[in-house]
């Protein structure tokens, strides 16, 4: 196999031979953190492909985070650990999860924090434990949130968003939430952008005939809970991608681009199935095929 980077016109930026199959991911800053999913071996790269660290053998990563401080965090699912890497490959800290299954994990930047949200149930009640530590391992708090089940996570500045079946809490450490937003709609898909800002493809199933609802709609809200727009979905979503400016909505083979004034801006029908959707630009899209990854320019 090989790694490849392409410049926004889409010529080859740099290739390298890589020998895995399953590679996570992340870049920060001028870092490219990888790592190879069932081995574990971990990589760290500069913008211009080159090797600056490596790390063999951690055993079996399912996530890798960065989000432009100097380190990666690595959770291993089945070790329940948290591993923190600082990037020049060594060891910061590792954090250890005596907990069932976790629903998610993220990190918010600002506040230092890694967030873990961990469901429970106790004596015929449920609720959901988000756990604080920080970057030097150590947990700092935590928040309790009875009747709800937090099973998404996102870490953004100085708060996290937690989805829940009702709708959104943003909330950090302090005791009380930032704010909530309820959702009268099943959540079918979401995706945060790096801005902070979170879109959503909302349905209503086995829809009642005096329900005026739209029984399928995409939306976007912004980091301090204000709903940008709302506007029916001419499909299905399968995947939500959030750009900056721009969503694009993939379902059915197509995708379809909307702004952040609910507004179709185009769409386009491919023969074979669109595996990932990369927002290079508002006018720039890279979609990832099974066999290739080609670029589109559009025009509004």
């Amino acid at each position: 196999g090989k790694l490849q980077a392409y410049q926004k016109d889409g010529k080859l930026a740099w290739e390298k031979p890589y020998g895995g199959t399953k590679a996570l991911v992340a870049a920060a800053g001028d870092k490219i953190y990888l790592v190879e999913q069932d081995s574990g071996d971990f990589y760290i790269l500069d913008g211009n492909g080159k090797i600056l660290a490596k790390r063999e053998a951690l055993g079996k990563i399912d996530r890798v985070i960065a989000k432009g401080d100097d380190f990666a965090i690595l959770y291993k699912k089945l070790e329940k650990k948290i591993l923190i890497l600082k990037s020049n490959g060594e060891d910061q800290a590792t954090i250890d999860l005596p907990y069932p299954d976790i629903l998610d994990l993220d990190y918010a930047p600002n506040l230092k924090l890694i967030g873990v949200s961990v469901f429970f149930v106790e004596n015929d009640n449920f609720h959901t434990n988000v756990f604080l530590f920080g970057t030097d391992g150590k947990m700092k708090g935590a928040r309790n949130f009875n009747n709800q089940i937090l099973s998404r996570l996102n870490g953004y500045e100085n708060q996290f968003i937690g989805v829940t079946e009702q709708g959104l809490i943003a909330f950090n450490d302090s005791d009380k939430d930032l704010w909530r937003q309820d959702i009268d709609r099943l959540i079918n898909r979401l995706n945060f952008n790096n801005s902070g800002f979170g879109a959503f493809n909302l349905v209503i199933e086995d829809k009642a005939l005096e329900d005026i609802r739209n029984e399928n709609c995409v939306a976007v809200i912004s980091p301090k809970g204000e709903w940008v727009f709302e506007s029916s979905s001419p499909i299905v979503a399968d995947r939500i991608f959030l750009g900056e400016n721009r969503m694009a909505i993939l379902g059915e083979n197509q995708v379809v681009i909307k702004d952040f004034k609910g507004r179709t801006l185009g769409s386009k029908t491919f023969e074979s199935a669109v595996k990932e959707v990369l927002w290079i630009s508002d006018k720039q899209l890279g979609l990832e095929f099974e066999d290739r990854f080609e670029w589109y320019e559009m025009t509004y």
